[in-house]
């Protein structure tokens, strides 16, 4: 997704939900449990399933070094975005911004 559109439901989300933000791409990586890109419908948006890869820094690796940092660091604890509120909060999100352009 657009790396403005993950900064903008970041509150939604929750502390805990690990995002990343690869700022050369212009693109937002929220960390889901592996198997939901198969049920994944949510115009304007990319699931990466099997197969993909995103080069993420070490949690406290030094900003400067990595075009890809962490809008949230993981906390060690394996928690991801429920995929269904995921979903939810990006549909939502992304109805109103549409609205927000006609």
């Amino acid at each position: 997704m657009p790396y403005r559109t993950a900064y903008d439901i970041l509150p939604l989300l929750g502390s805990r939900v690990p995002v990343l933000c690869d700022q050369p791409w212009q693109r937002g990586y929220v960390l889901v449990p592996p198997g939901t890109a198969a049920n994944w419908r949510v115009d304007s948006t990319r699931p990466l399933g099997t197969g993909s890869w995103v080069a993420a820094p070490e949690p406290g690796a030094s900003r400067r070094n990595w075009p890809v940092t962490w809008a949230v660091l993981p906390d060690g604890s394996g928690t991801t975005a429920h995929p269904a509120e995921l979903q939810r909060h990006l549909t939502a999100y992304l109805d109103r911004a549409g609205e927000a352009t006609c």
